[in-house]
């Protein structure tokens, strides 16, 4: 039985209007006026509901089914309960026809077929839907209206969220997440398992389905967030949300724990969740996670990765922000990093500053909010207890970021880091913890390099260089800093990285200790999958750290307020700096103990 039929909540958003309508039967769609909305008189306060008739009243045009729907405001009415839809759009340029009234709309296919799987048998359902309920051409509607689409998804009786289609993958996918959602109960449970246990998940189907175009939408976290009542439906069958993520929690743990897979942390985004104050909302984890995934998801409208979070915050008036379409990519970005700084909450986006590869105008202390990824552990103690972060204006009526910062050392030697394809050089592990001799070796170069750098300053005994090595080589996984809490697969981890170094020795009863040695490096090779090291390097003040980003001889690596980690700085000639990329550094207590005077810097 589906979960729509046992819910209440979709039942009243079901209906007998419109059921007696016949005439959409005579109407020869080919001849028709396309349809044009007409304007509401406040976007502010009004909102159109799109009325999808049942299946008998569909047309069928030379074998495609055309679905017939109503689109009525609440202006002159109370509005109903409705449905809100979340759905991918698919492309633009593929449009199938549907009526509205006695008009046509060329709706995206995927919204199409969405429609008429959703379809009931004798009822109208009640639906919102942005593609249909919103002029889509008028700009100033579609303004008012998308900041007002948290209020909308909030208020939906349930919110449906469309997949696709179904297929054998899908549907295998669905019902085994709910197997081992009830069977696999905890971290402790996975890390006392075989990997081969693991294995036996129907990894491909899975993975196809949570690869499905919905999924990376930026729309969805605040679509499915807001609201307490959600189905996810693929073809004919559908799951609650709560059983779908408690069931890919466990399933994604146990890729991390067995295979170093990194299914996403996107399935964070939804959780449920209530609009919360902006300071507050910049405290909350799943929130953080949402701004930190720009470049897994996707929009047609870059400015959508800003003003999909909107939804998500109850002041947002008081803040100084709203939907403005007519404002550029870079002006949405400043002013929604702008606030951020204001709230004095500038370490809430610390993984997101990094130089934009597509809006070269952007000053290197704004982020571009599509291409944010989390970098894993910037060392939380390195943060300057004298914290100031403010904007400033500068010539030409441009805007900077006054900040207070030690510049502790320059940058004297860089050499390449793990050049990352998905992870380790490009290795794929998915199915083997073996690797092939010319992969091990580029892997050993890296360390041979590293720990080169490192065994040069006699102060530090050989142990203490094994340790900072795996240190710096892992502190920018993401893996490591979701499983940082477990002390048991932690410890695993670790013990992964000695033996890949050869610095510990199998069991006797082991007959061939190479194959024990690849085997249990497993775990260590792939944490380096998503390693996000691009540059080591080393300063003037005999300190190394390996860069996110490119770094070069003479940059600064200071300590800046308000951020944890390290992070490199580029003189840009004017007595201003551009901010290269976040570092994690060896030895800490020289960065900690230096007597680097604090001063205020202005970044560009």
């Amino acid at each position: 039985m589906s979960c729509r039929s046992q819910s209440d909540a979709y039942k009243s958003a079901l209906t007998d209007r419109f059921t007696d309508t016949t005439e959409s039967k005579l109407l020869d769609i080919r001849n028709l006026e396309v349809f044009k909305h007409q304007p509401l008189q406040d976007p502010s306060t009004e909102l159109r509901y799109l009325y999808l008739l049942p299946r008998t009243h569909n047309i069928d045009i030379d074998g495609q089914t055309v679905v017939c729907c109503e689109l009525v405001s609440n202006a002159d009415e109370q509005g109903p309960s409705y449905v809100g839809l979340s759905y991918a759009w698919g492309d633009a340029q593929i449009r199938r026809p549907i009526l509205v009234g006695n008009k046509v709309f060329h709706a995206t296919e995927n919204l199409a077929v969405a429609l008429e799987h959703l379809q009931e048998k004798d009822k109208t359902i009640t639906f919102w839907i942005d593609a249909i309920c919103i002029d889509q051409s008028n700009s100033n509607e579609k303004s008012v209206q998308v900041q007002r689409m948290g209020d909308i998804f909030a208020s939906a009786v349930v919110v449906i969220a469309w997949i696709g289609l179904a297929t054998e993958d899908s549907d295998l996918a669905l019902q085994e997440l709910e197997k081992y959602g009830e069977d696999m109960m905890s971290w402790e449970w996975l890390s006392s398992q075989h990997r081969e246990q693991s294995a036996a998940l129907p990894s491909a189907s899975i993975k196809s389905l949570f690869a499905r175009p919905w999924f990376k939408r930026v729309w969805v976290g605040q679509e499915v967030a807001l609201n307490e009542q959600v189905i996810f439906v693929c073809g004919q069958r559908d799951i609650h949300r709560r059983q779908l993520l408690d069931s890919l929690q466990v399933y994604w743990a146990s890729l991390m724990a067995f295979r170093g897979e990194n299914l996403s942390l996107i399935f964070y985004r939804f959780e449920h969740t209530k609009p919360l104050p902006f300071h507050d909302l910049l405290d909350n984890f799943d929130a953080i996670i949402s701004f930190a995934v720009g470049s897994e998801l996707e929009s047609s409208d870059p400015r959508d990765f800003v003003y999909s979070s909107f939804g998500r915050i109850n002041d947002i008036e008081e803040c100084g922000l709203r939907v403005d379409y007519t404002k550029s990519v870079e002006e949405v970005y400043m002013e929604f990093t702008e606030a951020i700084i204001r709230a004095g909450k500038i370490n809430s986006f610390e993984d997101a500053l990094r130089p934009s590869s597509t809006y070269r105008n952007l000053p290197s202390w704004v982020p571009d909010w599509s291409e944010t990824s989390l970098c894993g552990i910037l060392e939380s103690y390195l943060v300057l207890k004298y914290d100031i972060a403010e904007i400033c204006e500068i010539e030409r009526g441009g805007k900077a970021l006054r900040i207070s910062a030690q510049r502790i050392a320059r940058i004297s030697c860089v050499e390449n880091g793990l050049q990352l394809q998905q992870g380790v050089l490009g290795l794929n592990l998915s199915n083997s913890g073996v690797i092939n001799p010319q992969e091990e070796e580029e892997i050993m170069s890296f360390l041979r390099t590293t720990q080169g750098a490192l065994s040069r300053q006699d102060r530090w005994r050989p142990e203490e260089v094994d340790d900072a090595f795996f240190k710096l080589s892992t502190s920018m996984s993401i893996t490591r800093y979701v499983i940082e809490e477990d002390e048991k697969i932690s410890n695993d981890l670790y013990m992964s990285y000695q033996a890949f170094r050869g610095l510990v020795t199998p069991p006797d009863d082991i007959p061939d200790p190479q194959s024990w040695r690849k085997d249990a490096s497993y775990t260590y090779l792939n944490i380096l999958r998503d390693s996000n090291i691009k540059n080591f390097f080393m300063t003037s003040e005999d300190i190394v750290g390996v860069s996110r980003d490119d770094v070069q001889p003479d940059d600064w690596m200071c300590v800046l307020g308000g951020l944890k980690g390290a992070w490199v700085l580029r003189e840009t000639g004017d007595g201003h700096y551009r901010i290269v990329s976040c570092a994690n550094v060896f030895p800490l207590e020289d960065v900690e103990n230096n007597d680097a005077p604090v001063e205020i810097l202005t970044i560009v």
